[in-house]
């Protein structure tokens, strides 16, 4: 990683920082923190995230952006900096990658840090989410099975889904898939009389030959269930399961 100093002439080369003196004419930036230091003797990434974040606003408030299109503009010009950040492999897609690209991702999430994610492990969010997933599942799997990493929760669903392969109702992959008002006529023609507390219909990884079992996370052994199969299933070798309605003719029978 390169010094504050570097990090300031590589931006004040690559983007100019005239718009950012015109920003602090305007007093809607500063060129110096409270304890009267000058930008470039902050710590390299403050500098990288401060600059970044008065880009958005500039492009957005001076140039009369899309809040959208001021992000992506600011995201391009800051790809071209070196900042001289080391490239490293996502420990999930092992896609190499360097920590400081496509900073609007942070700079657009609420509660997310430069500091943190220069440090990230993973290329994308979706990776970190597939590696946490992937985890869980392992834990339940013996030592030597084989878990193919392209077969993310999302692969499946977009295979498989959306009904569920045991008792074939349409399931649900998250709550996106919920964004009608519940309860209008739209909702009833969509989802019937399906309620939101109702987790029966939530969409599940479900493994044909249990991975307790020895199965493992390849095609072929994966399927999209419902909640109320998955749990019922457990981890039985099972093919198919009664539909609820016969469910509740054998228990009055």
């Amino acid at each position: 990683m390169k010094s504050s100093s570097e990090v300031f002439i590589e931006i004040e080369s690559k983007i100019g920082l005239a718009w950012y003196q015109e920003m602090c004419d305007k007093a809607s930036a500063y060129w110096e923190t409270r304890s009267g230091k000058h930008l470039r003797d902050w710590y390299n990434l403050d500098i990288i995230g401060h600059l970044f974040s008065k880009r958005v606003e500039y492009l957005e408030v001076f140039r009369k952006h899309s809040q959208q299109k001021s992000a992506e503009q600011a995201n391009q010009e800051f790809n071209q900096c070196d900042f001289g950040d080391t490239q490293r492999h996502c420990e999930y897609c092992e896609i190499p990658f360097h920590p400081l690209k496509d900073l609007a991702a942070v700079m657009a999430s609420a509660g997310e840090k430069i500091w943190n994610y220069e440090r990230r492990r993973f290329c994308v969010k979706d990776c970190s989410q597939n590696y946490k997933w992937m985890m869980v599942l392992r834990k339940g799997m013996g030592p030597n099975a084989t878990f193919d990493k392209s077969l993310t929760p999302r692969a499946i669903w977009e295979e498989f889904g959306p009904h569920c392969y045991l008792c074939g109702i349409e399931a649900i992959y998250n709550q996106e898939d919920l964004r009608i008002r519940h309860g209008t006529k739209a909702w009833k023609q969509r989802w019937g009389d399906y309620q939101r507390g109702d987790r029966n219909r939530i969409a599940v990884v479900e493994h044909i030959h249990p991975r307790s079992k020895g199965g493992e996370h390849v095609r072929g052994n994966v399927k999209i269930a419902c909640s109320r199969c998955n749990l019922l299933k457990g981890d039985r070798d099972l093919t198919s399961l009664s539909t609820p309605e016969e469910d509740e003719s054998e228990s009055v029978n």
